[in-house]
């Protein structure tokens, strides 16, 4: 009975843990893009709430991601190549957002969530290609 007690909060531990740091990420995305804005425009209510959107959105992709991964949790490639598919997803975004009319937190939110099931099927190819 203790062992099973202890395993949940352990758990739970490690779902808070994760869920901080990816607001920490979100928060550190959120900053950076606020102090870059697109050239001589200073940032609008809009793009401050695209990128809110997109913090937001970036970290519920991502913990659904990480939640589903559990098993891989110990795992450095499954890391790295998250942190690589992360920067590529605010990279591409980034991008998109600074060359385009401003989007709705409703656009950025079909977007994230056609996004994550291709960010796990990518995940799992870039994986099993290393590790294969």
């Amino acid at each position: 009975m203790e062992q099973r007690r202890n395993q949940f909060v352990y758990t739970l531990l490690g779902y808070v843990l994760i869920l901080v740091m990816l607001l920490v990420v979100a928060l550190i995305i959120g900053v950076v893009v606020y102090l870059i804005p697109k050239p001589n425009i200073p940032p609008s209510r809009e793009s401050i709430g695209e990128w809110s959107g997109l913090a937001v959105f970036t970290v519920l992709v991502f913990g659904y991601t990480i939640r589903e991964s559990r098993a891989r949790w110990n795992d450095r490639v499954f890391w790295a190549t998250l942190c690589g598919l992360l920067f590529l997803h605010i990279i591409s975004f980034w991008a998109i957002l600074r060359v385009s009319e401003p989007w709705s937190i409703p656009q950025i939110a079909l977007v994230c969530m056609l996004e994550q099931p291709f960010v796990m099927k990518v995940l799992n190819l870039i994986i099993s290609r290393l590790k294969g």
